[in-house]
């Protein structure tokens, strides 16, 4: 009898253990289902829908340089114009896909930027959410002995979508540059480190990354764009190492402080158009 009573209370201990870890599991699964539910990117409008135009978006700053070539043979054949920007959403609604044109004009008013190199006038802000800045820069390839008298930026919103956080992928993601860690070469380029922080709860995409670049002042002297997706800046919680972004030849002014330089890092809920052609963005 005295047997036959342990097994008795081995097996409901064993019961009670079972049914306490299937409790557990199952509290743990309805967890991950609702974090599940709760993080989920928001869905943009059709690309069909008619622009809404750049209402609410401001350029706070911006500037130029005119950059001699890496060649001093071409120094006045066909000059760059390093372009940066500081642009703003002043509304209450997320900016989804705004549109940046640059453009540099000669004395006469007319664009220096024609041919070819205008495909490359475009650049796309995914996402700006209500009341943040951005970083936005190009450098452009004038006409043959062109001279630059002004440039213009423009930026134009494709869709407007209501405030959003980190469940649906539109909280913002900030990047900065570290210290001392980016110079300029003798020939106009760079490669520039920089940090990125998400707080979304997934991994949004990468559609590029573009700089401000400023003088000691503080003054903006230039800018530009790496198409070139920098996934790391876009997942979840950033970056864990340093990454770079790199600025050709002819890009980067000689006045330009480096590590003051103002970065954006592009993510995306959705994929880009993935071809450089005229009418569409170069990131």
């Amino acid at each position: 009898m005295r047997r036959t009573s342990r097994w008795l209370v081995l097996g409901a201990i064993v019961v009670v253990a079972t049914a306490a870890a299937v409790v557990i599991a199952v509290a743990r699964s309805g967890g991950d289902e609702s974090a599940a539910q709760e993080c989920r990117l928001v869905t943009p409008p059709s690309a069909a829908a008619p622009a809404p135009g750049s209402s609410g978006i401001k350029v706070t700053e911006q500037g130029y340089t005119t950059v001699p070539p890496d060649f001093p043979s071409n120094a006045t054949t066909f000059p760059r114009v390093s372009i940066g920007a500081v642009l703003e959403n002043t509304t209450d609604r997320v900016a989804y896909r705004t549109r940046v044109v640059f453009d540099a004009f000669g004395s006469s008013g007319a664009s220096v930027v024609t041919g070819p190199q205008a495909t490359y006038k475009m650049i796309e802000v995914p996402i700006l959410p209500p009341g943040a800045r951005v970083a936005v820069g190009d450098t452009l390839v004038a006409d043959e002995k062109a001279t630059i008298s002004k440039v213009s930026i423009s930026p134009t919103v494709t869709q407007w979508l209501p405030p959003g956080g980190p469940n649906s992928g539109l909280a913002p993601i900030t990047a900065a540059v570290v210290t001392g860690k980016s110079a300029r070469e003798s020939d106009g380029s760079s490669l520039i480190t920089f940090t990125a922080h998400s707080p979304n709860c997934t991994d949004l995409l990468s559609r590029g990354t573009a700089f401000v670049l400023r003088d000691t002042s503080g003054k903006i002297v230039g800018g530009n764009v790496d198409g070139l997706t920098k996934q790391e800046a876009c997942q979840v919680g950033g970056t864990t190492t340093p990454v770079t972004a790199m600025s050709q030849q002819n890009t980067v002014p000689a006045t330009a402080d480096l590590d003051k330089t103002e970065i954006t890092a592009f993510c995306d809920v959705a994929k880009g158009p993935g071809i450089i052609r005229s009418g569409e963005p170069i990131n």
